[in-house]
């Protein structure tokens, strides 16, 4: 099988990448730029999801279609949706025009379909309800992508939090465990779903070999579209006390931050964002997503595609630790 990745060079397309490389797939890798620690076992081609004709082109001769590029910019700016909506139905139409359409499956996320309810797991047949610019920007271009259905065989997987070495984001998170200190917004326990970047890797595999696909027509909430996470859905006080005990640290102070507080630190933050024209980490849409509901997911559909077990939680934040400790970014113990 000849597999494309868009975003090659991303933390989760750069995952994926190597993760197909292992299983002996033909891999060919979509970048802006050509990347400095080349793999020899792929075909690295220049693309831009902005430029239809360089998405055909890597489309030309390929099985399965692995789109993970996206255009993050700050969600403030006018062209956010209209950027990504573009580039989710430029790939799309690439896919839709070669001579046998190759089956296209898309990294969308949980914040398409909005925080959970009451307490009840999110499952892929609830209503779509994103409470961020990100997680509407999101939905959008899945809906422009499912209006090719009829053409071109799809999946949609929408993770909730992916973590893991060397993604900066998830690095922050256990440096501050690792100081002692677990930033908690809020004070109501939000339970949390969560899914290692390597895991996903293969879940994304799994789907393309053998998931269901949207039907020419077909809702999003229908077969097609996979939530995948850990069975774990700890409270997110509770997720910093299992990166503590990874990194083997006997306890960590959970601190607590005010609602109020972290409405006025968010705004703040995106302000200066703003000011400065550079996305921020934190800014309106993280206060919404972190202050509205849990995060967690039924995985049911998506246990029926595993051809071996999914590693816990806890096993894989102990694999983050020591992915982080070998690349020298967090202490040894």
């Amino acid at each position: 099988m000849k597999v494309l990745v868009t975003g090659a060079t991303g933390f989760i397309g750069g995952r994926l990448v190597r993760h197909l490389v292992r299983e002996g797939l033909d891999v060919r890798g979509m970048v802006r730029r050509r990347p400095t620690d080349l793999l020899l076992d792929v075909d690295w081609v220049r693309g831009d999801i902005t430029d239809p004709a360089s998405l055909a082109s890597a489309a030309h001769g390929v099985d399965l279609v692995i789109h993970t590029a996206a255009l993050l910019k700050a969600p403030w700016r006018k062209t956010f949706l209209s950027d990504n909506l573009r580039g989710a139905r430029h790939i799309a139409a690439a896919c839709a025009q070669q001579t046998t359409p190759p089956t296209l499956v898309v990294v969308s996320s949980m914040a398409a379909h909005g925080p959970s309810q009451d307490g009840v797991p999110r499952r892929e047949s609830d209503a779509e309800l994103p409470i961020s610019r990100y997680g509407q920007m999101k939905l959008a271009c899945d809906r422009a992508l499912a209006e090719w259905s009829g053409r071109v065989p799809l999946s949609l997987v929408r993770p909730p939090m992916v973590f893991g070495a060397p993604d900066p984001t998830t690095l922050k998170l256990f440096r501050s465990v690792e100081r002692g200190i677990h930033l908690v917004p809020g004070s109501e326990p939000r339970r949390i779903s969560a899914i290692h970047v390597d895991d996903l890797a293969r879940f994304l595999q799994a789907v393309g070999e053998r998931g269901a696909r949207l039907s020419s027509g077909a809702e999003l909430s229908h077969e097609g579209v996979y939530f995948v996470a850990h069975d774990d859905q700890p409270t997110y006080a509770q997720f910093g006390r299992m990166i503590a005990a990874a990194l083997g640290r006997p306890r960590v102070r959970v601190v607590t931050i005010g609602k109020g507080l972290f409405g006025r630190l968010s705004r703040l933050a995106e302000a200066l964002g703003r000011w400065r024209d550079r996305p921020t980490p934190l800014n309106a849409d993280k206060f919404a997503e972190a202050t509205v509901g849990s995060w967690h997911c039924d995985t049911t559909r998506a246990s029926a595609l595993w051809d071996t077990p999914l590693r816990t939680l806890e096993s894989r934040l102990a694999d983050t630790v020591d992915a982080y400790r070998a690349l020298s970014l967090l202490a040894r113990h």
